[in-house]
């Protein structure tokens, strides 16, 4: 079993196998040697015995001993060879056990390997199962191509996706075609097989975009990507995949062609329209912004717009203020701003603009739409002047809330207050100095007296109803309610009187005038349609106007209503009653002055 025991195994065996034979041939002598003495012996029984016996005794002893002698010997070798084979045997038990222990290891090594084979098949065939699931659900064609040193060219391996992108089996291209490359369509194949051949030469990657002949009715786009590597038989092999980009390619012609749509919208926009950076300069503006801002061409827009810290505002806080809502909210909408043209001219502009932000949320620039609103300004400015004449008409004709509620378009304004105070006041002998002077200087007169009345009025916060004549009708307390309508009305009695002393009649004598105040409850309202005008209606307009009528020259007559709201604060005379038309007789106090104020 060891090559290298074996020949002294060999002569072992053999050495035993003589002694044997010997020991076993000198038995078989003895044997034949007594069977020879029993047959002599009988043979000469009775004749010679007591004459041969001693001789043939002798002669049978001599034998014998040295037979026996041989027999000892033997026995000597064979105890001697039984030794050797003991220890021969011993020897052999001893390498035949480490023998064993070595076929063991062999054994179990096999073993070993065998299962790592088995293991190694197994996960080569997960393996390709794996690559097989990964290339069946690739969407796209896996493919391998070779080609031979020979020029020959194969196909060992196509994924099983060609139905989707070529419209034919597997089977089918492995029939009647040689390698993957012949499906693109003729007019872009010359292109691919040079594409291909500078990718043999080199051994380079390469990846490209073509149709392909197909079964389809639409033209397929494909991109193929492809790796090569160079086999140790010369063999050039390409591993790569060939991907459907047919609806790439609808979006990027789709992408196209509303790009070009956009870029005519653009040049042709009647709008200026911009982009720009976070800082403001534009990158890029179409020709009706290098119109608006008075520029020949955009690039001319661009290049004046980089040199200008302001971007041509004119005012350096709205610029950063812009810059500031853009940051913040992101868009900003109808910002106007004063901006200086190529010929440093002023306009109005209004911006609309919405920020870009980068995947990090970064404010990286803006773009919006620019209007020259010049002209719009310009009507605007003249519309809000005239709107202000109007309402300054308004206010010289209404109160200022009625003309808030007109505004609002309160159809029928009215209104109850239960206590305002109502002035007359009238100037005395005005009809009899109006036959004496012409009718300019008479109007103008009036009007200066009238004039420092509305003043009075304005600074007291008080109502001027109207004019009618000579006469002057304010009151308090309407159509703003407040609790001091009284005394408001006396201190423009007391103004009116110490106003007219500053106006000479033509014959240098002073104005006078008569004064009558009441307080009550009263109905106020527009009325008209045409030169409408706000009044008030009641009882207590009716007995205010009776109080100036049946007054005193230069003085203020005032009713016992508003007597008691002032008696306090003012000095008055009481001048008793007096017969008032359709109220009788009614009491009366002429006002005074406002009482000295006498502290604590």
């Amino acid at each position: 079993m060891n090559p290298e025991t074996e020949s002294l195994n060999t002569e072992a065996l053999a050495d035993i196998t003589q002694d044997i034979q010997q020991s076993w041939q000198l038995e078989k002598d003895a044997q034949d040697l007594e069977s020879m003495i029993a047959e002599l012996l009988g043979r000469l029984k009775g004749k010679v015995h007591n004459q041969l016996a001693p001789e043939i005794t002798r002669a049978v002893m001599s034998k014998l001993f040295k037979a026996n002698q041989r027999l000892l010997n033997t026995q000597a070798d064979l105890l001697n060879v039984e030794g050797a084979l003991r220890e021969a045997n011993e020897l052999l038990e001893q390498r035949i056990e480490q023998r064993t222990l070595q076929l063991q290891e062999t054994i179990k090594r096999l073993q070993n390997e065998a299962a790592d084979r088995q293991q190694a098949e197994m996960l080569l065939r997960e393996s390709q199962q794996r690559f097989s699931a990964i290339a069946d659900n690739v969407p796209g064609v896996v493919y391998r191509a070779v080609l031979h040193p020979d020029g020959a060219v194969s196909m060992p391996y196509i994924s099983p996706r060609t139905q989707e992108i070529f419209g034919i089996s597997v089977e089918e291209i492995t029939e009647h075609l040689e390698w993957v490359f012949d499906m693109v369509h003729p007019e872009d194949r010359a292109e691919l097989n040079e594409i291909v051949r500078k990718s043999a030469e080199a051994v380079m990657s390469f990846e490209h975009e073509y149709r392909v002949s197909s079964l389809f009715e639409k033209v397929k786009w494909v991109r193929i990507i492809s790796q090569p590597h160079r086999h140790e038989n010369g063999d050039m092999v390409w591993d790569g995949v060939i991907i459907d980009i047919s609806h790439q390619k609808q979006i990027e012609e789709s992408l196209r062609q509303a790009e070009e749509k956009y870029r005519s919208i653009f040049e042709n926009a009647i709008e200026g329209i911009f982009q720009a950076t976070t800082d403001g300069c534009y990158t890029n503006a179409n020709p009706a912004l290098a119109s608006i801002y008075g520029y020949q061409t955009p690039t001319d827009l661009l290049t004046e717009v980089a040199l200008d810290p302001y971007r041509l505002f004119t005012e350096p806080d709205r610029y950063h203020d812009f810059l500031r809502q853009i940051e913040i909210s992101g868009s900003i909408t109808s910002f106007e701003a004063l901006v200086y043209k190529g010929d440093r001219s002023i306009i109005w502009i209004l911006i609309n603009a919405k920020a870009n932000y980068d995947r990090q949320g970064n404010f990286i620039s803006y773009e919006g739409l620019v209007q020259d609103i010049t002209e719009r300004k310009q009507v605007e400015q003249a519309l809000k002047a005239e709107q202000e004449k109007s309402e300054s008409l308004l206010l010289n004709i209404l109160p200022k809330e009625i003309v808030r509620q007109l505004k609002l378009g309160n159809n029928a304004i009215a209104s109850r207050s239960e206590n305002v105070s109502i002035l007359f006041a009238d100037i005395v002998d005005f009809t009899a100095l109006s036959t004496q002077v012409p009718p300019t200087e008479l109007v103008t007169m009036l009007n200066e007296i009238f004039s420092s009345f509305d003043l009075l009025a304005d600074q007291l916060g008080l109502e001027k109803i109207k004019t009618i004549g000579d006469a002057y009708m304010v009151v308090g307390g309407l159509p703003t309610p407040r609790s001091d309508h009284a005394e408001a009305i006396a201190e423009m009695a007391l103004a009116m009187q110490r106003s007219i002393v500053n106006f000479k009649r033509g014959d240098n004598t002073n104005f006078r005038l008569r004064i009558g105040i009441n307080t009550g409850a009263v109905v106020a309202g527009v009325i008209g349609i045409r030169k409408f005008i706000y009044d008030l209606w009641g009882d207590a307009v009716n007995v205010a106007s009776r109080m100036e009528s049946h007054g005193l020259a230069g003085g203020t007559q005032v009713t016992q209503a508003t007597y008691d709201l002032l008696k306090h604060k003012y000095s008055f005379w009481h001048r008793g009653k007096i017969f008032i038309k359709g109220r009788g007789e009614m009491d009366t106090y002429m006002l005074l002055d406002r009482k000295p104020y006498i502290g604590k």
